[in-house]
């Protein structure tokens, strides 16, 4: 995104790289790109796969970064210190200005949970490497794009990897091939990348979009353009190659999705159809060149660095805010205004720092120290739990829901006895485990580990001991191979440490089911269709073959007895965060607590439906915890002013006591030997 925009190369090596002037087709390349991007994220002018201007970014970089390194090295004055000197100039002020006023922005716009977050990519971007940081909130704790007010500068740390990897391994090629070798070298790479990022995409979409080994074929295009040598184009070819490269970059920008599977090969639509256009341009007369060499385009090009790193940030901010979708008119105001900031960054940030003529040690040390403020800034919004005390109170009652800091939702729910050593730390409940001997067990994920305050008031009151052992996104599959590493160990170290207790006599089983359902993780067997009704019996081969009749039929073999418990209700929105958000801007926060019954049991039916299915094959009681949550038409994520979840799906301690005194939890009757196996019984009524 921030490729020097003037190339010299030696007419004599090669045509794609030899206009030793500048170059205005490429600055409107450029603005084509960012207005696809912003007009992606506006909502405006029917892109819906605007999100390709990155990619096209991806190949100007390439094609000028390694034009300027070939060049020099043929020249035989090419210097990493003058080289990284330009990139910290052309790079650093506009995104360390950017940033800054991102940071004050959020001290007045942002909840503590959002600040907090906000602080961490504060520190992944100054550093470069927020890509990975981005990559690794994927899935289980993502929230919402638009509410990361820096989460587009991905792919500028894509970039800056480059920068610093490229023109090293340049070097070396350089050296050790022979100048005709270094186009093949950098296709063959460039093919490698491909491929690897084709591969990647279908088990990892989020691997191969955020990180650069999948992402290098787009710079290594460019790159390969600058190195090749290209034949010249005829006037013709020219203009043919030009209009296939808009008709390519036109089709993906207005015919992709989201939903698109990318990149992988579809990126090979934006990709060519910039590397036609930039082919094309090397003829002055070519009619794509001068499409692309208007004069407003031109100046959109000039600022489209700082257009890019300006306007994402006004609408996650506004977005925020405002805590709804934006109307056409604000979208239309945030474009304009971003267009007007970009151009004064332009004036008065780029256009000074590149002209500076400070030597590289005093640049880097001028980047480094602005660097470390920023990240000191962010480790200050991180370390603090974002700067909670700045909020108004009802924001901070509303924050104080999450249970954020180190162990307070350990604290407020187990005991502070002795734990056995297990893959994640256990939450013991209830009453004291002699010699660390428990008569009850909760065994899963996260969703098992917030029942802990549910069971722990009435197992203390029967003088039970229990322990939830559990590990985040693990279910309690004993057999299950497509659960990752982590969750294998953890769940052979629970059952080896089940085997050692000689007073258990209950294990509960609690995860957030649907989630297994749609990985296709939790099923039943059937044998020719038929129902075997046996946990030990020959199975099909279906997915969730490996399931709960393995878990059932390994802890019904050691004497114990099983329960289920059923997943709360999960929730549209982050219920902490909407309320704090609402209150944070004096707004009403109902919507955060009330929700159709319809939509939220819909959302969890097909689980329902096997758990019960379940139940019924192996005579299994379920623990039902929906009714707590639901009444008449409409379910409820607080009451009486009490905040029940620490998110969207997951229980706070105030919200697993109010379930646990709507409970009916089939218990132990009371501490027993292992084997007595009679002495269980299923409570009824209220508890």
């Amino acid at each position: 995104m921030s490729g020097d925009l003037t190339v010299h190369l030696s007419k004599q090596r090669n045509p794609a790289t030899s206009t030793q002037a500048y170059r205005p087709d490429i600055d409107g390349l450029r603005a084509l790109a960012v207005l696809l991007v912003v007009f992606f994220h506006g909502g405006l002018g029917g892109v819906t796969g605007g999100f390709v201007g990155v990619d096209i970014f991806f190949v100007i970089s390439g094609y000028l970064i390694t034009g300027i390194v070939v060049r020099e090295l043929d020249e035989g004055h090419f210097s990493f210190a003058n080289f990284y000197a330009r990139r910290i100039k052309r790079i650093c002020p506009a995104l360390f200005a950017v940033l800054g006023l991102s940071a004050v922005a959020a001290l007045f716009i942002l909840i503590p949970d959002d600040l907090r977050v906000f602080g961490r990519s504060i520190v992944s971007t100054v550093f470069f490497y927020s890509n990975w940081l981005f990559y690794s909130q994927v899935n289980y704790f993502d929230g919402p794009a638009i509410d990361k007010p820096l989460l587009h500068t991905w792919s500028l740390a894509i970039e800056e990897q480059y920068y610093v990897i490229w023109p090293l391994a340049l070097l070396g090629l350089y050296r050790a091939a022979s100048r005709r070798a270094l186009p093949y070298i950098v296709l063959a790479l460039l093919c490698l990348s491909l491929a690897a990022s084709q591969v990647v995409l279908g088990p990892d979409q989020a691997q191969s979009f955020y990180l650069l080994p999948y992402r290098a074929w787009e710079l290594l295009l460019g790159a390969y353009l600058a190195v090749a040598p290209l034949p010249s184009f005829s006037r013709l070819a020219a203009n043919l190659a030009g209009l296939a490269g808009f008709a390519a970059i036109a089709y993906a920008a207005s015919s992709f999705h989201t939903t698109t599977p990318f990149p992988g090969i579809n990126a090979l639509f934006p990709c060519l159809g910039a590397a036609m256009l930039i082919s094309a341009g090397l003829r002055q007369q070519a009619l794509s060149r001068r499409v692309l060499s208007f004069g407003p385009l031109r100046f959109v090009g000039k600022i489209s660095y700082s257009l890019y790193l300006i306007h994402w940030p006004i609408f996650s901010f506004a977005h925020i805010a405002l805590d709804r979708e934006l109307f056409l008119g604000e979208r239309l105001m945030i474009v304009t205004v971003s267009l007007a900031l970009a151009a004064l960054s332009y004036w008065y940030v780029e256009t000074p720092a590149r002209r500076a003529t400070r030597p590289f040690p005093k640049l880097a040390r001028a980047a480094v120290s602005a660097a470390v403020l920023l990240a000191l800034c962010g480790i200050l919004y991180q370390a603090s739990n974002g700067l909670p005390g700045r909020a108004p109170e009802g924001v901070q009652r509303a924050y104080a829901a999450k249970q954020h800091g180190s162990g307070a939702q350990d604290r407020a729910d187990c005991t502070d006895d002795a734990r056995p050593a297990l893959v994640h730390r256990p939450c013991p409940i209830g009453a004291p485990a002699p010699d660390l001997q428990y008569d009850f067990v909760i065994w899963g994920d996260s969703h098992a580990r917030h029942f802990a305050s549910a069971f722990a008031d009435q197992a203390k009151s029967r003088g039970l001991a229990g322990l939830v052992i559990w590990e985040v996104r693990c279910p309690p599959l004993v057999k299950e191979n497509r659960v990752s590493a982590k969750c294998k160990e953890a769940n052979a170290i629970a059952q080896e440490w089940i085997a050692t207790q000689t007073r258990l006599k209950t294990v509960f089983l609690g995860a957030v089911w649907k989630s297994y359902v749609k990985r296709g993780l939790l099923g039943f067997s059937q044998k020719n269709g038929t129902d075997t009704g046996n946990p030990g019996a020959e199975r099909s081969e279906s997915p969730g073959q490996f399931g709960l009749e393995d878990t059932i039929s390994l802890l019904r073999t050691r004497g114990l007895e099983l329960a289920i418990v059923e997943d709360v209700p999960s929730f549209p929105v982050d219920v902490p965060n909407c309320a704090a958000r609402a209150r944070m801007f004096g707004r009403s926060d109902e919507r955060c607590f009330t929700f159709p019954r319809r939509d939220i049991e819909k959302d969890g039916e097909q689980a329902s439906s096997i758990l019960k299915e379940v139940s019924r094959r192996f005579s299994i009681p379920i623990v039902e915890t929906g009714a707590a949550f639901c009444e008449g038409e409409t379910c409820r994520s607080g009451k009486d002013g009490v905040i029940f979840y620490a998110d969207d799906s997951h229980l706070n301690t105030a919200g697993a006591r109010y379930l646990g005194t709507r409970l009916n939890i089939p218990w132990p009757v009371n501490p027993a030997s292992r084997g007595d196996t009679a002495a269980l019984k299923v409570s009824t009524g209220e508890p």
